[in-house]
């Protein structure tokens, strides 16, 4: 009886998040549900309505998406199939099709919240905008399909697919003309100013770049963007580590071309005032096409 009853509250309480979701979330939500808009700058939740939105774009502008469902995937996937698709973890794909041939998946990620109707989808960003969790590495990727396609105009389709692979559903979708002609090149941000200049330190972060062991681009030069070591303690304020932020300018392999993206350094505390050797510690959002020095 006890098992029967935790269950039932259980029930109660995942039915509950399910009809408490985002709903809509603005007038252009209401106008477009199962459909993706776009735009030459982020879609803000809380700005959407207001954002001038466009149907074309050259192959070097920003291209911004928003997705807009009828409910959250969570909700989506219990409906699916006779509730045979469940998606607790929110998970989703997006998918490109340019000129009518499938070009794969761009994205595989999922919600922060299982309560979101709506989510942006970043193509290709204005320098200096630090890109965003749900679309980690996407403007890389977008741009190496754009640079395989030949010069001409293009109709491009973005697929959103909600659920488990094995038994997804396409939600929403959106389309836009993409105009390409001559090469094409991300337009290029500027590194931050160098806080610290220490070139035996920037060598070994080089090294402990190299030593992720990627396969596709490797580090050619380290902007250090703090004056100094940020000291971590633990509970009981005893030294433990130190960490350090910079940017990273890493080289393609694929075509020579550069970006600089936002890594953590650290450093174990040994004791006696002493550290031991540079370490990768975390890569951040922040990725950017610059000039390769």
């Amino acid at each position: 009886m006890r098992i029967a009853v935790v269950s039932m509250v259980m029930a109660l309480v995942v039915g509950l998040a399910w009809a408490q979701d985002q709903g809509f979330t603005g007038e252009r939500h209401k106008a477009n549900v199962g459909k993706i808009i776009w735009a030459k700058q982020r879609i803000t939740k809380d700005a959407q309505d207001q954002i001038p939105l466009a149907s074309e774009f050259e192959a070097g502008d920003p291209i911004y998406g928003r997705v807009y469902l009828p409910k959250s995937l969570v909700r989506l996937g219990a409906e699916e199939n006779g509730g045979t698709c469940e998606n607790a973890g929110s998970n989703y794909r997006v998918k490109v099709v340019i000129d009518g041939e499938s070009k794969g998946v761009i994205n595989e990620q999922w919600f922060e919240s299982s309560s979101w109707t709506t989510v942006q989808v970043t193509l290709s960003l204005i320098p200096g905008d630090e890109g965003d969790r749900q679309n980690l590495g996407v403007p890389a990727k977008w741009m190496d399909m754009v640079k395989a396609l030949p010069d001409g105009d293009h109709v491009v389709m973005i697929e959103f697919w909600g659920g488990p692979t094995k038994c997804e559903t396409k939600v929403a979708e959106g389309g836009f003309t993409l105009k390409k002609s001559g090469s094409v090149k991300a337009a290029l941000g500027s590194l931050p100013e160098a806080r610290m200049s220490d070139s035996g330190l920037e060598e070994q972060m080089i090294q402990a770049v190299k030593g992720q062991g990627w396969t596709n681009e490797y580090p050619v030069k380290v902007v250090i963007i703090e004056p100094e070591w940020r000291i971590i303690r633990d509970v009981f304020n005893t030294i433990v580590r130190r960490e350090i932020n910079t940017h990273v300018v890493l080289k393609k392999n694929v075509d020579g071309s550069c970006r600089a993206n936002d890594i953590s350094f650290t450093q174990q505390y040994l004791g006696d005032g002493k550290y031991g050797k540079t370490e990768f510690y975390g890569l951040g959002l922040r990725s950017y096409p610059v000039a390769c020095p």
